[in-house]
């Protein structure tokens, strides 16, 4: 398609990659869904960029999925280097496909908030009476914690 008509290439984007061209692309609300790295280094907490990208893409309520290491999300792009975010763009042709990806990512978030849920009635009845004088927002607090450290904790696994 590139050689063919070099402006229509550009403009017919299906997507694009790397966390500058995904903000860019955000910010325009030109982004349908985001695929993030699950292997990216994260030591002194989450780079600002990558803020920022689950910022917008939380206000534009577009799903995020956590899918493969930075090296398979390069290969998948047909990249020789590693790629941390894919912004889809355009799913036309894919619409089936964008669907079911979709609905199985509402049945696994689902299946996560029930896990919190469960996690959090088994650390309630474990704890008795002895929670009984906490407040709301502390137990707000220790579910944000242990939300924390549950994704962590799976992020770990997947990137072995």
């Amino acid at each position: 398609l590139y050689h063919r008509d070099p402006f229509n290439s550009k403009a017919k984007r299906r997507y694009v990659c790397g966390c500058h061209e995904a903000r860019k692309f955000l910010r325009v609300q030109a982004v349908k869904m985001l695929f993030m790295a699950n292997n990216l280094v994260i030591n002194n907490g989450m780079p600002p960029i990558l803020e920022e990208l689950l910022k917008i893409a939380e206000e534009a309520q577009l799903p995020v999925i956590y899918a493969g290491s930075a090296l398979d999300l390069g290969y998948w792009t047909l990249k020789k280097r590693k790629t941390s975010v894919i912004a889809i763009l355009n799913y036309d042709g894919a619409e089936k496909m964008f669907s079911e990806v979709v609905s199985e990512l509402d049945v696994a978030r689902k299946g996560y908030d029930q896990l919190l849920n469960n996690i959090h009635n088994h650390l309630h009845h474990q704890c008795g009476e002895n929670c009984a004088h906490h407040s709301n927002l502390d137990k707000a607090t220790l579910l944000q914690h242990l939300e924390q450290e549950i994704r962590e904790n799976i992020m770990s696994q997947l990137s072995c």
